[in-house]
C-alpha cells in the first residue's frame, strides 16, 4: 500500500496558498482506495479521508520583531524551526505510521 505523507508547519491552522494547494492534493489522493495519506501540521484537523497528526509549533506572527540574522533571516525560519523541533517531539509518540 502506497502512503504519502504531507508535512507543512501551517496545516490545518491557517488557509494560505502551500496550504491549500497540499489539501486539495492530499484530498484527491484519499480517493483511491490501497493509497494511505497522512498530514503533519500545526492545525487540529484535516480532510475526510486524509489522517491528520498535530505537530506543536509557534506561528511566524510570533517571531516578526526578531532579529533578523543570516540563519534566520525572517519570521518563517523562526516558524519552520519551531515545526521541527516539534516533529522530533511528534516521532517520539505513536503519531507515526512505519
Amino acid at each position: 500500500m502506497p502512503r504519502v505523507a504531507f508535512i507543512l508547519p501551517g496545516l490545518g491552522r491557517v488557509q494560505r496558498g502551500a496550504e491549500t494547494a497540499f489539501w486539495q492534493i492530499a484530498k484527491h489522493l484519499a480517493r483511491f482506495p490501497d493509497m494511505h495519506i497522512q498530514a503533519f501540521g500545526s492545525g487540529y484537523e484535516g480532510p475526510q479521508g486524509v489522517d491528520f497528526c498535530h505537530v506543536p509549533c509557534m506561528g511566524r506572527e510570533r517571531f516578526e520583531r526578531w532579529p533578523k540574522i543570516p540563519c534566520f533571516r525572517n519570521e518563517c525560519y523562526y516558524e519552520e524551526l519551531t515545526f521541527v523541533l516539534g516533529m522530533i517531539l511528534t516521532a517520539l509518540t505513536d503519531c507515526f505510521i512505519i
